[in-house]
């Protein structure tokens, strides 16, 4: 499904994505080019169910596309896990902290000072330089 347009909404089966036939909605950047279908330059927000039973919402880029921050607006954001024993994750990085701009803040997961800990880090406004929060915690980080 799609239309000649700028800012098309896209939705493709893609049996490479987990191998049953995935139907993937993608959104396309109305700011960045006109959608053409198997162009390699793009940049989009997609959502999509994968193997292990877990929607993801992502930004994709393509060719000469800029891979572009999603940002979740509301009033607030609450995160909801169904289940009081669940928690809020965040996946260990190591590329260079990105300043979040005037009025927010980043949190980072990085490898802890000691071998196979990690430790949070946060940086905020126009700064790239991460504060830490927290070192050395638990194993096989």
């Amino acid at each position: 499904m799609w239309d000649d347009s700028r800012g098309v909404l896209r939705t493709k089966e893609d049996p490479a994505y987990n191998g049953t036939g995935q139907a993937i909605t993608c959104l396309y950047n109305n700011s960045f080019a006109k959608y053409t279908p198997g162009l390699a330059n793009f940049e989009r927000g997609c959502a999509a169910w994968d193997a292990a039973n877990e929607y993801h919402i992502y930004t994709e880029a393509g060719g000469t596309g800029t891979l572009r921050r999603l940002s979740l607006d509301d009033a607030g954001l609450d995160v909801h896990t169904g289940d009081v024993a669940q928690q809020f994750t965040l996946q260990k990085i190591t590329a260079t902290a990105a300043t979040p701009g005037a009025g927010l803040a980043g949190l980072h997961v990085r490898a802890g000072t000691n071998a196979g800990t990690c430790k949070v880090t946060v940086n905020a406004g126009t700064s790239a330089t991460e504060i830490t929060i927290v070192d050395n915690v638990g194993s096989g980080c």
